[in-house]
């Protein structure tokens, strides 16, 4: 199956159960064929923030001891450690299913194969390693009964929605930005025709739309040209048409040395842990300015809750029948203090 995932999963085995550690999942149609891969591949358990963090700044500490990683180094303290695996992907027909694939996951949903297990002991334990190792600390999608009801996890979907609702917002205010800065001299300008077009007859935003959508696909299949080969595209984008229509793609393989994957890992460990000394310092800032703010507000109610204790002062007129008499020998008084 040109759409298969290949899941992993650790387990800590005891006598009547196994404690899950973690596990992964890896898209086989992401590998390009005849290649042996050789990779370290992170844990998820719960998939908290906390996690999210060691797995992205994993590169600062992968040569270091285990020891040392979750109990050293800030970014991992929820840590679940990671797995090395190596493995090749061979396709018969030279990844044409892989490279159709990509389209008939949206036409259509994947097929699900179901494996029975006996109605043992032994057989019960492995089916829940199974399911585990498919979909994660929750249920299976094809059992209703199988996921136990948790707030915690219905706090985590309403998160994760959230999330790919912000991440949409995001991608769309940057693709915004690099439209008006003409970081991209034809796009912007595709972008611009786009617009009068669109003015003049408004139907034609469709069609534009599905033009842009077809240039956003093409990016996401170009990829990024300083990401590790496990995380790019197995062929280009024309390559991959050929593929879709029928013919044989013609793979060229040009690894990247490991050192320039390293590198390039820890150049972006380091962004993300930026990152969030800079949200934790704005955060920080925000909090203090909170307490001036609360203090401030508090000295203004104490000054008016004493002014109204006090009550406004009065004005009036006093008579005092020594004043003409007292007022030239102050004078004089004055006259020789100076």
């Amino acid at each position: 199956d040109g759409a298969a995932t290949l899941s992993l999963a650790c387990f800590n085995e005891r006598k009547r159960e196994d404690w899950p550690i973690g596990r992964c999942a890896v898209a086989l149609r992401a590998f390009a064929p005849n290649t042996l891969y050789d990779c370290w591949l992170p844990l998820v358990l719960s998939d908290t923030a906390g996690e999210k963090l060691a797995n992205s700044c994993r590169a600062l500490v992968a040569r270091e001891p285990l020891a040392r990683q979750a109990a050293a180094h800030q970014t991992q303290a929820e840590s679940r450690g990671a797995i090395r695996v190596r493995f090749r992907v061979d396709w018969s027909d030279g990844g044409v299913a892989a490279c159709r694939s990509a389209l008939a996951d949206v036409l259509y949903a994947p097929v699900r194969a179901s494996v029975a297990t006996p109605a043992t002991a032994s057989g019960q334990r492995v089916r829940e390693n199974v399911r585990f190792t498919l979909f994660g600390e929750g249920g299976c999608p094809c059992d209703a009964l199988n996921e136990p009801f948790a707030t915690q996890r219905i706090r985590g979907h309403a998160r994760e929605a959230v999330a790919d609702v912000l991440n949409a917002v995001a991608a769309a205010h940057t693709a915004m930005l690099s439209l008006i800065r003409y970081e991209r001299p034809l796009r912007s300008i595709l972008a611009l025709v786009a617009w009068a077009s669109c003015v003049q007859r408004p139907i034609r935003c469709l069609a534009w739309i599905c033009v842009f959508s077809g240039l956003g696909l093409r990016d996401a299949l170009l990829g990024d040209g300083r990401a590790p080969s496990v995380a790019k595209p197995p062929m280009t984008f024309g390559r991959w048409l050929k593929a879709v229509a029928g013919l044989q793609p013609q793979v060229d393989i040009r690894p990247i040395p490991v050192e320039q994957q390293f590198a390039w890992a820890r150049g972006r460990a380091r962004k993300v842990v930026a990152d969030r000394t800079i949200n934790e310092m704005k955060a920080h800032h925000e909090e203090i300015e909170e307490e001036e703010e609360e203090e401030q507000k508090k000295i203004e109610e104490a000054a008016k809750v004493a002014a109204e204790a006090i009550g406004p002062m009065k004005s009036f007129w006093s008579f005092n029948p020594l004043a003409p008499l007292l007022l030239p020998v102050q004078r004089v008084l004055l006259s020789i203090a100076r």
